[in-house]
């Protein structure tokens, strides 16, 4: 992920934890001082413009909130799965390698589970370019066992 730079960012938005909203300081292109920043990218996260550069709000908020760039090996995640809800409540650092929306027992994201449309879990695996579903369920760890049952070693 780009690096976002604080002074920068802080010359032209203002953020309030509370509500999760930025807003703009100053006029710049279309958007007046007031206006709130940000439009939904195709994957559902709001996204915002600076200088040509594309961020997405989420993070933007966390270092309005904190003063100073997100680590690179962290990134920030919505503890609520809610990807418009950009308070600084529902936001926390995450390493990269922990943070997938739903985590199992040992805080870790159960491997091989994907969450549908219906917002149940199933198991998905690819073996040898063919890919190969469970049952949807309601709990990711129920998911995470079909997902074990999958695998060909285990059979």
């Amino acid at each position: 992920m780009r690096a976002i730079n604080y002074e920068e960012i802080s010359k032209y938005l203002s953020y309030d934890p509370d509500t999760g909203i930025l807003t703009n300081i100053k006029h710049r292109g279309d958007l007046k001082a007031g206006d709130i920043c940000g439009y939904i990218q195709s994957n559902g996260y709001l996204q915002l413009k600076i200088n040509n550069r594309q961020y997405l709000v989420h993070r933007v908020a966390w270092v309005l909130h904190h003063g100073k760039d997100i680590p690179d090996n962290m990134t920030v995640d919505h503890i609520n799965e809610n990807k418009h809800d950009n308070r600084i409540v529902n936001l926390r650092l995450m390493s990269k390698e922990n943070n997938s929306g739903i985590k199992g027992v040992n805080g870790n994201k159960p491997r091989g589970i994907a969450k549908g449309r219906n917002g149940k879990w199933r198991a998905k695996i690819k073996i040898q370019g063919r890919n190969y579903y469970g049952t949807y369920r309601v709990c990711p760890l129920v998911a995470h066992i079909d997902y074990q049952e999958l695998i060909p070693s285990n059979r």
